[in-house]
């Protein structure tokens, strides 16, 4: 099938209106979330299935009904809140694996700050050891490999896994992702909301 650009009707759309955005935002359609609730649980949300589905809103049921479903979505739904604008809108394949969203989602968020730590704790450590033993009483100690080598390093990846966590969300930027920003289970509101795509995409200063 061909697709043939019709200026007209993209002119009529109700989303190339002046209005569009104002109307969208004033209902609440556009919502944003935070790193610590897209990657909490080790970013099970990006996991396949309706197991994983009610596991990320902390629904253990082994037969839900459909309500206990329902209500996994509008938990889930709930820990995004509405917004003018997100700093990224994250797009994503259903298909790709939980776990590799999960890591590249550290490796944007966590990189940069597990960093810091990780220096930070060798700097610390490391002017311990000299205060204590002097520059001279540090060849073969005991200490400087597990102190100066594996605490960094382990510091390194706690963070780098739980940077979201350990910092509150506090210095979180705001992201679109449509697992969380999207309603699952109403699907009438989950209809506008994937009509109205083009108008958060417009209002996003960054994709991932």
């Amino acid at each position: 099938t061909r697709l043939v650009f019709d200026p007209m009707r993209n002119e009529s759309s109700p989303l190339r209106r002046a209005n569009s955005y104002s109307t969208i935002q004033s209902s609440g359609l556009f919502r944003c979330t935070v790193s610590s609730a897209l990657l909490s649980g080790f970013g099970i949300i990006f996991g396949g299935g309706l197991s994983s589905f009610l596991a990320a809103a902390h629904c253990h049921a082994r037969f839900p009904t459909i309500e206990q479903v329902q209500n996994a979505g509008a938990t889930l739904y709930s820990t995004s809140t509405i917004a003018d604008r997100v700093d990224v809108f994250i797009s994503h394949s259903w298909s790709a694996g939980r776990w590799g969203k999960f890591f590249a989602l550290c490796l944007f968020f966590n990189l940069e700050l597990a960093i810091k730590c990780s220096f930070a704790m060798w700097s610390l450590l490391a002017i311990a050891l000299v205060g204590m033993f002097g520059v001279a009483g540090l060849g073969g100690n005991v200490c400087v490999f597990p102190c100066l080598v594996c605490l960094p390093v382990a510091t390194f990846f706690v963070v780098f896994i739980f940077g979201q966590d350990l910092t509150g969300a506090r210095w979180s930027m705001s992201l679109w992702v449509d697992k969380l920003c999207i309603h699952q289970t109403d699907l009438e509101l989950k209809a506008k909301q994937i009509a109205a795509l083009p108008v958060f995409v417009a209002h996003a200063s960054r994709m991932l």
